[in-house]
């Protein structure tokens, strides 16, 4: 969004239900606090990850997930050290299975090496050990030929989604490109309804990217194959023979005649039984 002025007006205008923010470039808890109280007054839950305070005194970065009230949100740890640029949460929401939910901002430099590939990495393992199917939306500041090239989608069991009106996500210079993209992972590329891209938007220099899903989701089967661990090749001991549990036949009959015994109101002789 390149600024949190923008990401508000979007907010404000949007009828999405969730939205992932990138490059809102706000910084220090009492700025994120300020953002996170406006964004509940227009009837978001949120979660953030702040910018990153660069060399002259500027800010790169911050990413945020917004979720509509009634639209269960809360934060999970994504391991980082790059959390200016990545923040992932669980959702939960009426006819639609739990699952994950990241927003990620890639640095702008061409491939995936360096900083990229190891963000990328650390996208494959979080997918790849989640429980749960999931959505990795953002700017990956790459074509999809490129993000496609990194085998991520292999790794988690995902698909990188396209648009179908084909239409660039990045406005800015003389040659539009597309470099905002959304990955559904461990089953959830089958509920999709539809991927398009927004025009019209007050979001400058990017378009945004639309994910609808089908109604009754949960309705779809979700699977996500894990590898079974290797069967032991240790020797088994032959099974262990026990002895027959004792019996208790007879203090069964004592106790049963104790009890005759008290409810007639021999409490002395029921005592004598006992013993």
């Amino acid at each position: 969004t390149s600024s949190w002025a923008t990401a508000q007006q979007f907010l404000a205008e949007t009828s999405a239900h969730v939205v992932c923010i990138q490059e809102h470039r706000l910084r220090g808890r009492e700025k994120i606090d300020e953002a996170y109280d406006w964004a509940a007054r227009m009837g978001w839950t949120s979660i953030w990850g702040e910018a990153e305070q660069t060399d002259k005194d500027g800010f790169s970065g911050g990413v945020a997930i917004f979720a509509r009230n009634g639209v269960g949100l809360r934060q999970q740890e994504f391991d980082t050290n790059l959390r200016h640029r990545v923040v992932a949460g669980i959702l939960e929401a009426p006819s639609m299975p739990a699952m994950d939910i990241v927003s990620v901002y890639f640095k702008c430099v061409k491939g995936m090496a360096g900083e990229k590939g190891d963000l990328m990495a650390e996208l494959a393992h979080f997918g790849d050990q989640s429980p749960r199917p999931g959505v990795i939306a953002g700017d990956f500041n790459a074509p999809p030929e490129v993000v496609a090239s990194t085998k991520i989608t292999d790794q988690i069991n995902g698909r990188l989604l396209q648009p179908e009106n084909n239409i660039p996500t990045c406005t800015a210079g003389k040659v539009h490109t597309t470099i905002d993209h959304i990955i559904a992972y461990g089953g959830l590329q089958a509920g999709v309804e539809s991927v398009r891209v927004v025009c019209g938007t007050t979001v400058k220099t990017h378009r945004p990217v639309e994910l609808q899903f089908k109604k009754e989701l949960t309705s779809l089967r979700m699977r996500k194959l894990k590898k079974p661990p290797a069967i032991s090749t240790i020797p088994v001991a032959p099974c262990q023979t026990y002895p027959e549990p004792p019996n208790y036949a007879n203090e069964r009959m004592l106790a049963a005649t104790a009890l005759k015994l008290a409810a007639a109101g021999n409490f002395r002789k029921a005592t004598i039984a006992l013993d």
